[in-house]
């Protein structure tokens, strides 16, 4: 028989042993129960406390191929205990603990990982599983993250008491530190959840940048999900780096981006989740903000409202291509709606852009540039596996104080239409015009990777009221001025895609314009003109050009000339010039050219002039000559030579077509026939001349000197009884001088009189 000492000791290791299977067969139902199997452990140990492991391997396993691993050493569980229907340890403590999850494939291939918090229902579960007291010295944690794996070292530590869990956690990887502390709660009310995270030190964000700065969190768990309650994070992102950065202009590139996060003021409805305000700020050359606030539409999926947003933006050098720009600022105020696959703004009122100056390749200057994108609707999709697209429609109005270009005047600009914008398409309409009165209506239009095309249709140019080419053309003719008629213009311009030659075609139509080109008056000037230039050829066909009356101290016209004009652009004014007509209606009677055409490049050009039923009396009426009158028809040919020295005029003939009558009745011509014996027969004759033959030689030099060696034949009838007499005369003119002389008088505007004093006092040589 065994002794009381004996069967004592017996008892003691029977109920040991006892609670040791029962602890064995709860811990292993616990596990069971959350699909979590043995796969190793040993160095066991026991105490009143609980179970000591020395090393312990879990694996758990679900359905959907997720894969979660637990290594533990030195673990000490307290007795389990099985409470509100559940069994849970009453502690858990490690040495050192290594967690390592494999999500299943199919959620490591989406490109849209799930972040936040699990669903409030399966978080209160997992509250009710926690010991009451966690002690975890050594924390690893390998995690699925965006650079493939996410290797963290730490320590986590927490308790459990009257339902509220509170859990601290101290996580590093390499010389970053993350600091977390937060408390779950689960009653009749629901889960609830708050935590705060504070990096000690920056997180390497790859791709992205250092991230630090501090978040509180606090949420209340519903049928639904999550509802904030309270959210506060300020973080700040610097040493930016990653191909997102590389994508951003230099000039535009900011060095720190920070986050404010917070929730408004004010009582919330409590089937609403709250409004978050945010606040961004970027920093370095240029410096930005965008602030307001979102409103949670739906989570499943998830979409957001953004309410009274601002944007704003400054940088002081701007370089993009070959454009160069200073002092650039935008300030937009926007709403809309973000989704999953597609964001929908709209800009608020006064949505402006300001550029202090834009430099264009060509040296342009742009001072002053001011634009307005109000109620402008922008679109942008980015929906998994598909581009990213985008539709903008806008009304656009664009201001300029200053366009400075080389061929034109310093003017303000201004643009006012709409623009229709997507990825494949963009077209711009409108109304542009300047300080100086010059209007059109453009339609600007490119399609995805085609042309660039520009229709300009200019306002009808009424010159009685102004004259906007005037005021806007830097190369704008000094001497020409237009006080009447109207003009008509268009321009078409294409850029190709690719190499092909841009092309350019400008129509202009003129109706009755009058004024002044040097000193030349004219009048009713209509015409046609097509001026084409694709890729370096230039060209010009005139269809129509006529003139009703010219005026340069005599009265001429019309003028009529249809011709083509080709040349270069590296040489504009060395082309070649055809005419199909080319005439002058001059007193009476016609001058013109047969058709042909002229190398502009050749240092000489070579033409015949012919003069065909011009009338004597009307050339006698406008000759400046005292008591000289006469009747004829002349026709003739006179051979030009125009080069740099001018026009020259070589051995041209002019004859009457019939008999005629010339009269030279002048006091002074008789005064010479009485004190000139020789004189006398000459001065008789041409009292009343009537010939039966007039014919001349014309010369012509630079120096404007014109020759005339007439020859006539003929009598008067009261000299000698009407002997017939032959007369050589020699008459010599400067055309120049008389044509000055003529614009003396009173035969043109008060205009062409003054320019041409003021040239004589320019030429007048200085007194010795």
């Amino acid at each position: 028989m065994l002794s009381r000492r004996t069967r004592a000791l017996l008892l003691v290791v029977l109920v040991l042993s006892l609670a040791v299977i029962g602890s064995v067969l709860a811990a292993r139902q616990l596990l069971a129960s959350q699909g979590i199997r043995v796969l190793d452990w040993g160095g066991p140990g026991i105490s009143t406390d609980g179970i000591g492991l020395g090393h312990l391997h879990l694996l758990r396993e679900d359905s959907a191929g997720n894969r979660l691993q637990l290594r533990g050493e030195g673990l000490r569980l307290g007795w389990p205990s099985h409470a509100e229907g559940v069994w849970r340890l009453r502690q858990l403590r490690s040495e050192s603990l290594a967690l390592d999850w494999q999500p299943a494939a199919s959620a490591a291939a989406t490109s849209e990982p799930a972040f936040g918090l699990p669903p409030p229902r399966q978080l209160a579960e997992w509250l009710v599983l926690l010991p009451d007291i966690l002690d975890i010295r050594d924390l690893s944690l390998d995690l699925p993250c965006a650079s493939d794996r996410c290797v963290l070292d730490g320590a986590v530590h927490g308790s459990r008491e009257a339902g509220v869990a509170t859990l601290g956690a101290q996580l590093q990887k390499a010389d970053q530190r993350l600091l977390l502390q937060g408390s779950l709660s689960s009653g009749a009310a629901g889960v609830q959840v708050a935590a705060t995270a504070r990096l000690a030190e920056p997180l390497v964000l790859p791709g992205y940048g250092r991230l630090q700065g501090d978040l509180r969190l606090a949420a209340d768990g519903v049928a639904d999900g999550w509802r904030p309650r309270t959210l506060d994070a300020d973080l700040q992102l610097g040493e930016l780096q990653g191909g997102w950065l590389q994508a951003v202009p230099a000039d535009l590139r900011p060095q720190q981006l920070s986050l404010r996060l917070w929730l408004p003021e004010g009582e919330q409805a409590p089937s609403t989740l709250p409004p978050v305000r945010f606040d961004l700020r970027a920093s370095g050359p240029a410096s930005g903000s965008f602030a307001g606030e979102l409103g949670v539409l739906g989570l499943e999926p998830w979409s957001v409202e953004l309410r009274d947003a601002r944007l704003q933006a400054q940088a002081a050098r701007l370089a993009w291509a070959e454009l160069r720009a200073s002092g650039a600022s935008i300030d937009l105020r926007l709403m809309g709606s973000l989704g999953r696959e597609a964001a929908h703004l709209q800009f608020a009122e006064a949505a402006q852009l300001r550029l202090d100056m834009l430099v264009m390749p060509d040296k342009t200057e742009l001072r002053q540039l001011r634009g307005d994108l109000s109620t402008a609707r922008l679109n942008i999709g980015y929906a998994v596996g598909q581009p990213v697209s985008f539709s903008l429609d806008s009304p656009l109005r664009l201001q300029a104080g200053s366009l400075r270009q080389a061929n034109l005047q310093p003017l303000g600009w201004s643009f006012t239409g709409k623009l229709a914008a997507t990825g494949q398409e963009q077209r711009l309409q409108g109304r542009l015009e300047n300080t100086g009165g010059l209007a059109a209506d453009i339609d600007m239009n490119r399609k995805d990777r085609g042309d660039l095309r520009l229709a300009a249709r200019f306002q009808e140019i009424f010159f009685r009221a102004g004259n906007p080419l005037a005021k806007t053309l830097r190369d704008w003719p000094a001497l020409l001025s237009l006080n009447n008629g109207r003009l008509k213009a268009t321009a078409d311009w294409r850029l190709p895609a690719g190499n092909a030659p841009q092309e350019l075609v400008l129509g202009l139509e003129a109706r009755g314009l009058e004024g002044i080109h040097d000193r030349s008056e004219f009048q009713g000037l209509d015409g046609q003109a097509d001026l084409r230039l694709r890729g370096d050829q230039l060209s010009a066909d005139l269809p129509k050009l006529e003139v009703r009356q010219l005026n340069p101290g005599v009265q001429l016209g019309p003028l009529q000339f249809r011709g083509r004009y080709q040349a270069t652009r590296a040489a504009p004014l060395g082309g070649r010039l055809d005419w199909q007509q080319a005439q002058l209606m001059l007193f009476g009677g016609r001058v013109w050219l047969a058709p042909a055409g002229v190398e502009l490049a050749k240092a000489e050009q070579d033409m015949t002039l012919h003069l065909d039923g011009v009338r004597l009396e009307e050339i006698l009426r406008a000759y400046p000559a005292e008591g000289l009158s006469g009747t004829g028809v002349l026709d003739g040919e006179l051979p030009m030579r125009v080069d740099r020295g001018g026009v020259r005029i070589s051995g041209g003939t002019i004859a009457a077509r019939e008999p005629g009558v010339l009269q030279f009745r002048s006091e002074k011509i008789r005064a010479l026939g009485r004190s000139n014996p020789g004189m006398q027969l000459v001065a008789s004759m041409l009292d009343d001349f009537r010939y039966d033959h007039l014919s001349s030689r014309v010369d012509y030099d630079e120096a404007g000197r014109l020759v005339l060696a007439l020859t006539l034949r003929g009598r008067n009838p009261a000299v000698e009884q009407g002997r017939p007499v032959n007369l050589n005369v020699n008459l010599e003119e400067n055309l120049p001088a008389l044509l000055t002389s003529l614009q003396l008088s009173d035969r043109v505007s008060e205009t062409i009189r003054r320019r041409v004093q003021e040239r004589l006092r320019q030429d007048k040589p200085a007194t010795p």
